[in-house]
C-alpha cells in the first residue's frame, strides 16, 4: 500500500511540523534536538531518498539517481509515496508527531502531501545569509560527500527558488515562524522551542 492509495489509509489526525531552511542552515542538528526533546520523530527527506536511492531493488532508485544528477526534485508522487509509506509505518507503531525536515521543498509537494496524508500543522522556517551556509558546508565536514562550492551554490538558488510558494500558503494560514538559524545552536533551538510548546507536548528536559 502507498502514499498514493488514498485517504482511507491515512495516519490518524499526527502533529505534522515542518522545517524548512537553505543547505547549511541547521536544520538538521535543530530537528534532531527538538525530536529528543518533545518526544516527536525526525524524519529527514534527504535521508529518506537516499535510503531508498541505495536499496537494492528499489522502484525508486535509478530515478533518484538522475534527479541528483540532474539538479532536479522529482515528482511529487514519489517523493510523497516514500515519505507517506514511512509516516504510516510510524503511526502503525504508535507515533503521533512528526517532525519532517526538508519537506515540502515547494507548492505542488505541499498541496499533494495534504491531499493524500492530511494537513501540515506549522512551518518553522530557518533563515541564514548564503555565506555563512557556504562556509558551513565548505568550512567543516557537515556537507554531504558530494558537496562541492559549485554544488552548494546550485542547492541554495534551487532552495530559495521553490521554497517561496511554500512558505505563502502557511503565511495565508498564519501558521508559519522564521527563526534566524545565523546564531549560536542553543539560541535557535530556544526560539524553536518556544514555537513548538503550543503544538506539541514535551516530553523530556533538554
Amino acid at each position: 500500500m502507498t502514499a498514493a492509495d488514498g485517504a482511507g489509509d491515512r495516519p490518524q489526525h499526527p502533529t505534522v511540523i515542518a522545517m524548512l531552511g537553505g543547505p547549511g542552515s541547521g536544520k538538521g542538528t535543530q530537528c534532531t534536538m527538538l525530536a529528543q526533546t518533545f518526544g516527536i520523530e525526525h524524519v529527514s527527506i534527504g535521508d529518506l531518498l537516499r535510503l531508498e536511492r541505495n536499496s537494492p531493488g528499489s522502484k525508486y532508485g535509478q530515478t533518484i539517481r538522475d534527479n541528483i544528477a540532474a539538479g532536479r526534485l522529482g515528482a511529487k508522487e514519489m517523493t510523497v509515496d516514500i515519505l507517506g509509506d514511512h509516516m504510516k509505518r510510524s503511526t502503525a507503531q504508535g507515533t503521533r508527531a512528526f517532525l519532517i525536515d526538508g519537506f515540502p521543498r515547494d507548492k505542488e509537494r505541499c498541496e499533494y502531501f495534504e491531499q493524500v496524508m492530511g494537513p501540515i500543522s506549522f512551518l518553522v522556517v530557518l533563515e541564514c545569509p548564503d555565506d555563512v551556509m557556504m562556509e558551513r558546508l565548505t568550512g567543516s565536514d557537515r556537507g554531504r560527500t558530494d558537496d562541492n562550492p559549485e554544488n552548494i551554490k546550485r542547492r541554495i538558488e534551487m532552495f530559495k527558488k521553490t521554497t517561496h510558494g511554500v512558505v505563502d500558503i502557511f503565511k495565508d494560514r498564519g501558521r508559519v515562524r522564521f527563526v534566524n538559524s545565523n546564531q549560536d545552536v542553543d539560541s535557535v533551538r530556544l526560539e524553536i522551542e518556544a514555537i513548538l510548546e503550543g503544538l506539541v507536548e514535551r516530553r523530556s528536559p533538554f
